[in-house]
């Protein structure tokens, strides 16, 4: 369904809640809201460390990646997932805190 592309969109109404979200700027969350109203199928899901290899930006996925876990919910069929760790240290670190569990499902 591509209700956006069609116009089925307008006039309705999208929540973004969490604190995930409150720490976005404006321009950081417009992409949210318009991959919602084109409902668009995701060929590739990407997430990682920027260059200077951040653990916070894995601790925030594997937050996510768990919370849909204990839900049962799982990458959709026919979507690639990939994380990429900024360093070996970020690596380290999710592995050191059984992080990668959660990273595999």
């Amino acid at each position: 369904m591509v209700c956006g592309r069609s116009g089925r969109a307008i006039g309705q109404v999208f929540e973004y809640c969490g604190e995930a979200l409150s720490s976005l700027t404006t321009d950081e969350r417009v992409p949210l809201t318009n991959m919602v109203a084109e409902t668009v199928r995701i060929d590739i899901a990407y997430g990682g460390s920027c260059a200077g290899g951040k653990r916070e930006d894995l601790l925030h996925y594997h937050a996510v990646l768990h919370w849909a876990a204990q839900r049962g919910l799982r990458v959709a069929a026919g979507t690639r997932f990939f994380l990429q760790f900024g360093s070996q240290d970020v690596r380290d670190y999710c592995l050191q805190r059984g992080m990668f569990d959660a990273f595999e499902r």
